[in-house]
């Protein structure tokens, strides 16, 4: 069920959800994910009703999910991230949100493969299902793996698309959409703040370390690096 609600009414909601006999299992301030075995979906809408009428806000039932994963932290990886998840409704729609494939600025071939694993996943009706699913996900992840180590990649599925923030020179980091605008300024192209830099990472031939190479200037002789996209 999703509405746009306070901490302080998620907190409220939460407590309800509890003496409903409903397990919450993950809540943010917009959205409430809940559990409940044997649980209609009749018996959810009644539930989004009671809300409402608690908080005075709209607050409706989005949908069954035969299964949902929340991606763990960096810092803490029995920690689920509510921001980050991907799952199935009964119907088969996937919702999905904060991972790769649905960001702007993700690499054609990245969002490619993460679609093709999660599409595969998709098949399964519940926990188990998805477990024995695993192998047949790995063997696209390797499929895409083995296609940049052989070089059997074109130019376009690797873009990087990024916005700047501010004038290229004012990044303090090496932040790579940074290094690729100086070059087209070193270049005499305008990039100004709020404008969309394209590039590809690529291994230069002096070191082999990897660099941000504007598309605009990709010559045959550049090579990607296989390694960073893996």
């Amino acid at each position: 069920a999703t509405c746009a609600i306070s901490r302080n009414i998620l907190t409220k909601t939460c407590r309800l959800a509890e003496r409903e006999r409903f397990q919450v299992v993950h809540g943010i301030v917009d959205s409430l994910y809940l559990k409940k075995p044997g649980c209609s979906d009749g018996e959810y809408e009644e539930f989004a009703q009671k809300v409402q009428q608690l908080i005075g806000i709209h607050f409706a039932f989005e949908g069954r999910f035969r299964w949902i994963a929340f991606l763990p932290s960096k810092l803490q990886h029995k920690r689920g991230l509510l921001s980050k998840f991907y799952g199935v409704f009964t119907d088969g729609k996937v919702k999905a949100r904060g991972i790769e494939t649905r960001r702007g600025d993700t690499p054609p071939i990245i969002a490619k493969c993460q679609t093709d694993i999660i599409n595969t996943l998709r098949e399964a009706s519940n926990l188990q299902e998805l477990r024995r699913l695993i192998p047949k996900a790995m063997e696209i992840l390797d499929d895409y793996l083995r296609r940049l180590e052989e070089g059997d990649v074109e130019v376009e599925e690797l873009v990087f698309r990024k916005r700047l923030s501010r004038d290229p020179s004012a990044y303090g980091h090496r932040v790579s959409h940074a290094i690729a605008a100086q070059k087209l300024k070193r270049l005499g192209r305008e990039v100004s703040p709020g404008e969309d830099v394209n590039y590809v990472v690529a291994s230069t031939a002096q070191d082999g370390l990897a660099e941000a190479v504007p598309l605009d200037i990709i010559s045959e002789s550049t090579v990607y690096d296989a390694k960073y996209y893996q």
